[in-house]
């Protein structure tokens, strides 16, 4: 021990500088080291929000004690990924959020390669209708859009087949309102998107509770309805 000291005591003050900065550099690196490997898997939890969500979500979180991060200016939120499923269910139960959307990126999770075909099936419609959501929500006069896609399981011995349906609420800029060719251009842009689904199976709707169209019956639907109603007579 007191060679060490001794030695310490023979070196220059510009050697022991030195190896304090090197001492100081390993420290370092272990507590960096550490708190990588103990720090938990961050995982997207929703993208495509408005300040307000986030702050909505964030004061949630902080009030759960649920370590985030944000992304891409604010827009994108990441939690732990093992805590991913439970925190949606609880900012649904606040209405939470009103703006996010999930859209392709839901497949670059690393444990989608395990999972099985029907919540592959179920999370390529959520990417899709995320998708669709963000580039309607692009288009002048419109703040954000929610996109609903009703793609019914064809069925091998069944002759007439149900018609695929959509819906889209928008939340309008201000008191703006779409002329009909921004709606038409909407009901083909996520028609053209779902394989088998027509324009006229598209409803759009804004947030004042304006109805800009309707789906339109399915021929089959409309025979039914007729027949209940020559046999009723």
């Amino acid at each position: 021990m007191n060679a060490l000291a001794q030695s310490f005591q023979g070196m220059s003050r510009g050697r022991l500088l030195a190896l304090g900065a090197v001492a100081a550099l390993v420290v370092g690196f272990f507590v960096f080291a550490t708190g990588q490997v103990t720090a938990p898997h961050m995982t997207l939890l929703y993208s495509n929000l408005d300040f307000d969500d986030s702050g909505e979500i964030a004061t949630k979180l902080d009030s759960m004690g649920v370590p985030y991060e944000f992304q891409a200016n604010g827009t994108q939120i990441l939690v732990p990924s093992e805590r991913v499923l439970g925190l949606r269910m609880a900012m649904a139960e606040d209405g939470l959020p009103g703006s996010a959307s999930v859209g392709y990126e839901i497949f670059d999770r690393a444990d989608s390669l395990g999972t099985s075909s029907l919540v592959q099936n179920v999370n390529m419609v959520r990417a899709l209708e995320g998708e669709l959501a963000r580039t309607i929500g692009s288009f002048n006069k419109i703040a954000n859009a929610r996109v609903h896609l009703v793609l019914p399981r064809r069925e091998v011995f069944r002759r007439e087949q149900p018609e695929p349906t959509a819906s889209v609420a928008l939340k309008m800029l201000g008191n703006s309102r779409l002329s009909r060719s921004h709606v038409s251009a909407i009901q083909n842009l996520v028609a053209a998107s779902v394989p088998g689904l027509e324009a006229t199976h598209v409803t759009v709707v804004d947030n004042n509770g304006n109805l800009f169209s309707r789906a339109a019956l399915h021929w089959g639907m409309m025979r039914e309805m007729l027949r209940s109603t020559l046999i009723a007579g």
